[in-house]
């Protein structure tokens, strides 16, 4: 399955270097995967606005591409308070959390939802922000 991790967010943010270390190893942990025809791809855009603007998540499906696009939304004034780290766990948190609830809402057919669900958490707990050892 194709993955991919983008974002637009403002260089104070430091949400971009996050997006460098997790963008690539995620296209190549899900590559190998194989969850069905019904999704080929997954783009997931992470942005960071001031809470006053009430952004929504937004998810739209190609059926041409076969792809499912969505935003994963980040509160600015939050994460420019944040050091690295922190800023990690919450967007790992914000990805095992609302990645999955997206991919609930549609009816794939040839999909195995539930399975990439518990894929990607698991990704993401191990690789975007592991436990401390």
């Amino acid at each position: 399955m194709r993955i991919f991790i983008s974002g637009y967010t403002s260089e104070e943010s430091g949400v971009s270097e996050i997006l460098y270390e997790i963008s690539e190893p995620a296209e190549k942990f899900f590559k190998a995967k194989r969850y069905g025809t019904g999704l080929k791809g997954l783009a997931i855009f992470l942005m960071c606005w001031e809470p006053q603007f009430n952004r929504k998540r937004l998810a739209l499906f190609s059926r041409k591409e076969s792809t499912l696009y969505i935003t994963v939304i980040l509160d600015l004034k939050q994460m420019t308070r944040l050091r690295h780290r922190s800023r990690k766990r919450e967007v790992a948190k914000r990805l095992s959390i609302q990645v999955p609830a997206i991919m609930d809402r549609y009816a794939f057919p040839n999909f195995a939802t539930e399975r990439f669900n518990e894929d990607w958490k698991r990704w993401v707990a191990t690789r975007v922000a592991p436990a401390p050892k």
